[in-house]
């Protein structure tokens, strides 16, 4: 009897082992073809986030444990305290080399955040609430707020200055808009990701002094217009003292706020993206110099050659980022030793998150699919084998050749394999969209609602606009014949691979042997 027809008669004579072999063929083909699907489906969403969003590569000064052996301290004729970097750095003069790059659109410059006294009436929040609290003109509607208005009342009472001291600095604070520095406002992140759109005037453009960009909001407020000013203070948080010489500014633009944001009860009114103003960087000078004055403290002089640590450079097509990366390497200006480059695509891993852990996921299961097949199929071969033993054993002694006796094991498990690929693949279509909807759902529900959300930064506390993960994205989990036939042969692989490892019992024994052990 030949060994095709002799795996035949096994396979529909041995009726229970081969249905058992076919459901778990069927079931892992089947989770196979569905992983494949869901893996393609959702690359090929998240693919389409990536044309839309934009993408660049961000330069990052490395920083260096010995970075005072690297600078040269003065001080100017003004007395002013003067730090002068050694390194071949990134300086605010090879902008125009990087914007006159093949591919390059447009650049940012991490800003420095400050927090300044205008006077404007702004979107009303936590200052605001301790004010009117103060004053008696809102009544509390929370125990603490309860708490802090007899507080005051008492303050008042037992030690008017220090209530109005109190007083002033929450009135300071209510007053107080943050102000954000950037070279060209049209790519401060919140603007690059639709955030906040500029609906009159111009941005904030490199080159520009006293220049500043409000919110529409802010603008009605006050009745504010593109081309009226506005002047800025420092202040003491505590005291809400204002001290120094006002720092005036143009309105070139006006913008508008794409979202709600979210305002909790402790959100202070510098924190809310629709009282912040983006302005030139003359500010930071202005600030510091008239801060360290008030303090008595060391003033830091303007950089003759500025130094720029941090910056992404944005790029038309997100293909071409090697080629911008491989343009900036080739600049030998810079010992780019001191820095660390990466890519900028923080707005397409928040929106495409839910697509993105789907295809970990569906790695995962893939691999978790094969590995799992394969042990447990060895497991029961190794079994079946055993309970095989003495026919084998016959067959050895009558001079039937191993690889025969193997090659009879993986015409069973192959052709099981395949007749249950081919009956997982009749229903794959279905079975891949009705997993793939299922993964998605239970993905999205871990996010939250909303398109943005703005997030204070520890230690600088700079503001931060991110985008929020899209849900309901229309995902289409077809299964390809090209991800059919992986799946195929991953299905007959893990057949043959796992026969072959139980095989070796026998393999490794001569026909005596065989018999004589126990199944």
């Amino acid at each position: 009897m030949g060994i095709c027809k002799r795996a035949f008669l096994y396979m529909t004579r041995k009726y229970v082992r081969s249905m058992l072999l076919f459901i778990l063929f069927f079931a892992a083909g089947l989770l196979l073809m569905a992983s494949f699907a869901v893996e393609e489906g959702a690359g090929k969403a998240a693919g389409e986030f990536r044309k839309m969003l934009p993408a660049g590569i961000t330069i990052d000064w490395r920083i260096r444990m010995d970075l005072d052996s690297f600078v040269e301290y003065s001080t100017n004729e003004k007395g002013e305290s003067v730090a002068r970097m050694k390194l071949p750095m990134m300086k605010e003069e090879y902008i125009d080399d990087f914007l006159a790059m093949e591919g390059v659109c447009g650049f940012y410059r991490n800003g420095n955040s400050d927090q300044l006294y205008t006077g404007l009436d702004l979107q009303p929040a936590f200052e605001t609430r301790l004010y009117l609290l103060s004053t008696g003109e809102l009544l509390a509607e929370t125990e603490d707020d309860r708490v802090y208005a007899e507080n005051m009342k008492a303050l008042k009472e037992e030690d008017p200055a220090q209530y109005q001291e109190e007083l002033r600095s929450t009135e300071a604070g209510m007053h107080a808009n943050r102000f954000i520095t950037v070279y060209d406002s049209k790519w401060h992140p919140a603007f690059v990701n639709g955030a906040a759109e500029l609906t009159c005037g111009r941005h904030v453009q490199y080159g520009d002094e006293k220049k500043t960009v409000i919110s529409e909001e802010v603008a009605e407020r006050n009745g504010l217009k593109v081309g009226d000013h506005i002047s800025a203070r420092n202040y003491d948080f505590v005291t809400g003292e204002r001290y120094g010489s006002p720092f005036e500014m143009e309105i070139v633009g006006i913008f508008r706020v794409n979202f709600e944001q979210k305002i909790t009860s402790w959100t202070f009114e510098d924190d809310i993206l629709t009282n912040t103003c983006f302005c030139t960087w003359d500010l930071d000078y202005w600030s510091q110099v008239e801060y360290n004055t008030f303090y008595q403290r060391e003033i830091i002089a303007k950089e003759s050659e500025p130094n720029i640590g941090r910056m992404v450079l944005f790029v038309e097509d997100a293909a071409q980022l090697d080629s911008v990366k491989e343009q900036l390497l080739g600049f030998e200006a810079i010992d780019w030793d001191n820095y660390e480059i990466g890519v900028y695509d923080e707005d397409y891993q928040a929106v495409a998150a839910p697509l993105l852990v789907m295809t970990k996921l569906s790695h995962i299961m893939i691999a978790v699919l094969s590995a799992g097949t394969l042990i447990i199929l060895s497991l029961v071969l190794s079994l079946w084998i055993r309970g095989r033993r003495q026919e084998m054993g016959i067959l050895a002694s009558i001079g039937m050749k191993k690889r025969n006796m193997l090659l009879q094991l993986l015409l069973e498990s192959a052709g099981m394999a395949v007749l249950a690929f081919l009956a997982a693949a009749c229903l794959a279509g279905p079975v891949s969209g009705q997993i793939g909807n299922q993964l998605q759902a239970i993905t999205e529900a871990s996010y939250g609602n909303g398109a943005y959300e703005v997030d204070i930064e520890q230690g600088t506390q700079a503001l931060l606009v991110h985008m929020q993960p899209v849900k309901g994205t229309a995902v289409t989990y077809d299964v390809s014949p090209k991800q059919m036939g992986v799946a195929g042969l991953l299905l007959v692989g893990t057949a043959v691979l796992s026969t072959w490892i139980s095989f070796g019992q026998i393999r490794r024994a001569n026909p005596r042997e065989i018999l004589g052990r126990k199944g």
